[in-house]
């Protein structure tokens, strides 16, 4: 009887010895399976941000025009609800330089962390003199991705 005991006792060791390898096998088979899942989700999210940007790019494009060939006159206060309208929810604006010698306020804005830089292009003041521009209006605005 002790001898039928111990065997009894020694399969059942190495029943649940076999049983335990082989999960642990599959869990190694199940973590490197899911790390081919994880970086397959990477790579599309990769291709999804990328497709973004571009798509992005040609929005910001489209919304461009040329002070030069298609001025469009607007506001200063016009112009930066219009733009505001174009970038992305919860843009920020991170900085602002006026570049007097072509009358022009550059502004970079920041959301998500993609910066935009937005030009607004200033026509001449009415008043006759070429070598001053309006600040209050803008006749064309270039937005681009930084």
């Amino acid at each position: 009887m002790n001898v039928r005991l111990t065997s009894i006792g020694i399969l059942l060791v190495l029943f649940i010895f076999t049983v335990g390898c082989s999960k642990s096998h599959k869990t190694v088979e199940d973590i490197q399976e899911t790390a081919k899942e994880n970086e397959i989700e990477n790579q599309e999210d990769e291709d999804l941000k990328e497709i973004n940007i571009q798509e992005l790019e040609q929005k910001l494009s489209a919304a461009s025009y040329s002070s030069e060939s298609e001025p469009i006159q607007r506001s200063m206060e016009g112009s930066l609800e219009y733009v505001k309208g174009i970038l992305p929810e919860g843009v920020e604006e991170i900085d602002r330089t006026y570049e007097s010698e072509v009358g022009v306020t550059a502004v970079i804005y920041k959301a998500d962390g993609i910066e935009f830089e937005v030009r607004y292009m200033h026509p001449y003041k009415d008043n006759g003199k070429s070598d001053e521009y309006d600040l209050s209006k803008t006749a064309g605005i270039a937005l681009t991705l930084k």
